[in-house]
């Protein structure tokens, strides 16, 4: 599976660990290409930023975080185009992923999560769910369990209640759920990248055991 490996240039530390990513998937038969992410200084977008959402909070409350969140989600608008362009199904890879076993030959209808087993114990989301655990270890892919956690809770948000993806580290996506993703952008308008990708938009799933981990640090890029 081609993937794309998202990376800052002029960030010694995102050089660094796109390295050891592009290293690892390599290593484990992905085909790497390598993207130069979106930051607030080369944004040049145009989308609309979706009212009640989390995006929008941000805009008037920090408008530095505003600008590097809308800058990330970017990259996720940028990459759905690139796979509906290209008519297969690919990867999307932030710098921080570790790739520890080759892609498969699963089979799901729009977003596979390919770092669930790990999710939850990494960055933003390590330690908020400790009672959570996923269904026992199959070899298959499954949809989300029934007590998963990660909803959006949003007051004002359209998308209040859905089912988030775990964070966008590693993830695939089929061109399908692609022209969803850019659907709803044209429509709705951007919001936060693990806002926007949830099941009242497209069909999440995960594959286990996860064939993608994260590297043992957190620049918090996205930060702001």
């Amino acid at each position: 599976m081609k993937c794309n490996l998202i990376y800052l240039p002029e960030h010694a530390g995102s050089i660094e660990q796109s390295t050891s990513a592009r290293n690892s998937f390599e290593r484990n038969g992905w085909k790497v290409e390598m993207v130069e992410g979106v930051t607030p200084k080369t944004y040049r977008g145009d989308h609309k930023v979706m009212e009640g959402g989390r995006l929008a909070g941000f805009s008037a409350e920090d408008n530095k975080k505003f600008a590097t969140k809308r800058a990330c989600v970017t990259n996720h608008v940028e990459f759905w185009g690139r796979v509906v362009a290209s008519g297969e199904t690919q990867a999307f890879i932030e710098h921080d992923a570790i790739a520890i076993s080759a892609p498969e030959a699963w089979e799901f209808s729009d977003v596979l999560i390919l770092n669930l087993e790990f999710a939850f114990d990494f960055g933003a989301l390590k330690g908020k769910f400790k009672g959570f655990e996923l269904d026992a270890l199959l070899d298959s892919v499954n949809e989300l369990p029934h007590n998963y956690p990660l909803k959006c809770k949003v007051p004002n948000s359209p998308y209040k209640g859905a089912m988030m993806i775990a964070g966008t580290a590693a993830y695939a996506i089929t061109p399908t759920g692609a022209e969803k993703m850019l659907r709803v952008v044209e429509e709705r308008g951007l919001e936060q990248s693990d806002y926007i990708i949830n099941d009242m938009n497209v069909k999440l799933e995960y594959c286990n055991p996860s064939p993608v981990r994260f590297n043992s640090r957190n620049l918090r890029t996205s930060h702001g």
